[in-house]
């Protein structure tokens, strides 16, 4: 009688943990998102720079087939253009997700193509 309510606590105790091993694989398995909360930075060579009529620039980078970035911040703008211009137009490039009261960058795909454009929160040449 000892023997079978042992036993029943073992199973649920084992249940138990094993629950909680799959909700913590589950949550660290998620994907990144980049949102406002989550932003990102890469790496990468600046490809082109875009310049739209309303004051924002885009730029492209070269191995990301997934995103283009656009800022309107003149600051940045400028750092852009002389990694641009430069010998070595790697840049770090961090950037999030566009939110409300950003400037209007214009969206380059849609949600079916999986390209998105990202605000540009900073930029920094890549020093060697």
């Amino acid at each position: 009688m000892m023997h079978d309510k042992f036993q029943k606590a073992h199973a649920s105790r084992a249940l138990f943990v094993l629950g909680v091993i799959a909700i913590l694989l589950l949550v660290a398995c998620s994907p990144n998102k980049i949102t406002g909360r989550n932003p990102a930075t890469l790496r990468d060579q600046i490809f082109s720079v875009e310049p739209r009529q309303n004051g924002t620039v885009s730029i492209w980078m070269v191995h990301d087939d997934v995103g283009t970035y656009c800022t309107a911040n003149g600051d940045i703008i400028n750092e852009i253009n002389t990694i641009f211009h430069s010998a070595d137009p790697s840049a770090y490039v961090s950037y999030r997700t566009m939110q409300i009261g950003d400037p209007a960058c214009g969206q380059e795909g849609d949600a079916d193509s999986g390209f998105h454009t990202y605000l540009i929160t900073d930029v920094q040449p890549v020093r060697q």
